[in-house]
């Protein structure tokens, strides 16, 4: 009876020792993962996984992919097991790549620029895009580079997209200020009348003479059109209400004309020019 009793206490002491021993590791994994994709082939993730005995000592764990793979785009199921006392304990998680960033769009300073035209002015401008997946993607603007912008402000906005549907928009500003186009002056050399005068009679048309010019040749032109020419000795000439040019009869008319005049040289049968001297206009006004 005695022996009994002793033996029954051997095997209660002895059954939660190898119970415990049988006891299969124990693996921690991390929870699962969302990762921005760094690159077109997806992401390198690193992540921490552990393993422990039934004693509570730390052995090796295994897992694919291991950490510090490139991970596709989508979902991986990653799998790590660990094995002690002939037992093994495989835990898993997921990590799943996603592109949620939109591309980068980079587009001009703002910009300050002047016309004579009153319609406004055509501007040129460059834009562009990069995605981090992607690379480098079409931009969209509207108004589009070339394009005639008014005279005013003008807001350009810029769009673009990658092939999963991130998009992003960038803008700027054009600002086109109309500056009246500067009437020129008249030339130092031409002296009468002065320029855009309006006279009421015939006048004088009158220049001042370069050095060792045998001749000028004078020609005045209405709308464009040259309508007298002529070849002065002195530096004038003298405009009247009728005349004859290239066989063809003129009158001085109301409105504006411009004249020109030249240097020349040698004879007038073989005469030799130089630089235009100047130019210079005025209006004809009747009484």
């Amino acid at each position: 009876m005695r022996r009994a009793l002793l033996v029954f206490a051997l095997f209660a002491l002895v059954l939660p020792l190898t119970a415990l021993a049988d006891d299969p590791p124990v693996v921690t994994v991390p929870a699962d993962m969302t990762v921005e994709a760094q690159n077109f082939t997806g992401a390198t993730v690193t992540y921490t996984a552990s393993a422990v005995d039934d004693q509570g000592r730390p052995i090796s764990v295994t897992c694919a992919p291991p950490s510090g793979s490139i991970f596709a785009f989508g979902p991986t199921t990653v799998t790590c097991s660990a094995r002690s006392g002939g037992k093994t304990t495989t835990k898993r998680f997921k990590v799943t790549v996603v592109d949620t960033r939109p591309p980068v769009i980079t587009v001009p300073a703002a910009q300050q620029l002047t016309t004579s035209v009153r319609a406004g002015k055509a501007v040129t401008y460059s834009a562009s895009a990069t995605d981090v997946v992607d690379g480098a993607v079409a931009v969209s603007c509207a108004p589009a580079s070339g394009a005639l912008f008014p005279v005013g402000a003008t807001v350009v906005t810029c769009s673009a997209a990658d092939r999963r549907g991130n998009a992003s928009s960038a803008s700027f500003n054009v600002t086109v200020t109309y500056v009246a186009k500067k009437r020129s002056k008249k030339s130092s050399v031409m002296l009468a009348p002065s320029f855009g005068a309006r006279v009421t009679a015939p006048p004088m048309l009158r220049w001042r003479a370069p050095k060792k010019v045998h001749f000028f040749n004078a020609q005045v032109y209405r709308h464009g059109h040259k309508v007298l020419s002529a070849w002065p000795t002195r530096a004038r000439l003298r405009m009247h209400a009728h005349w004859t040019f290239a066989g063809r009869r003129y009158g001085l008319k109301p409105g504006p004309y411009t004249w020109v005049v030249w240097p020349a040289f040698g004879t007038q049968a073989h005469p030799h020019y130089g630089k235009m001297l100047g130019q210079s206009s005025f209006v004809y006004v009747k009484r």
